[in-house]
């Protein structure tokens, strides 16, 4: 079956913002002259494991149902890969924003003042990351990982639940308990 205008369109912009995300994620990662927080790595970390979650559907979203394990993957993924991207939209915002305001007040981040931010990729940032900000960086990545079990738990309990959206798009409950 051949793929409609707006599939095409999606999925055209999905491995454009995919590429995109990696050549960032590299080039910051990669040039020792480029700077950048945990916040904002696990922000575009999120990114890419959210387009990464939607090219698992591509060649099978039109036509015939695709595989059930396929489909049965991409719908538990769906869910905690949205919380995550908006956990670590928010946690970026709160550190910039908290970086501002105790910037004018000539002081700097502690674990006081962080908490709640990003990503628990210790082992990728080795000795550049402070204990307050690994205590701030798991929590999205945790959470999400909650809502990965329960979108598992739910899908595995009734695996009549996950089909693929009317769009073709990606694959999601049916009724999500979520």
């Amino acid at each position: 079956m051949q793929s409609q205008p707006p599939t095409i369109a999606f999925d055209v912009l999905v491995i454009l913002g995919l590429v995109l995300l990696v050549v960032t994620f590299l080039t910051a990662w990669l040039s020792p002259s480029v700077k950048r927080t945990p916040t904002w790595y696990s922000f575009i970390f999120a990114g890419i494991l959210a387009a990464v979650s939607k090219t698992l559907l591509f060649g099978h979203q039109g036509g015939p149902a695709p595989n059930t394990s396929l489909c049965f993957v991409q719908a538990i993924l769906v869910y905690p890969f949205t919380a995550l991207n908006s956990l670590v939209g928010g946690a970026l915002v709160l550190q910039v924003y908290l970086s501002t305001r105790l910037l004018r007040q000539s002081q700097s981040l502690s674990s006081y003042h962080l908490y709640l931010v990003c990503i628990p990729l210790l082992w990728f940032f080795g000795s550049q990351l402070r204990p307050d900000i690994v205590q701030m960086t798991a929590v999205p990545f945790l959470l999400s990982f909650i809502v990965f079990i329960l979108a598992f738990v739910t899908a595995a309990k009734d695996p009549s639940q996950v089909s693929r959206d009317p769009s073709g798009l990606e694959c999601h409950f049916v009724h999500p308990a979520l």
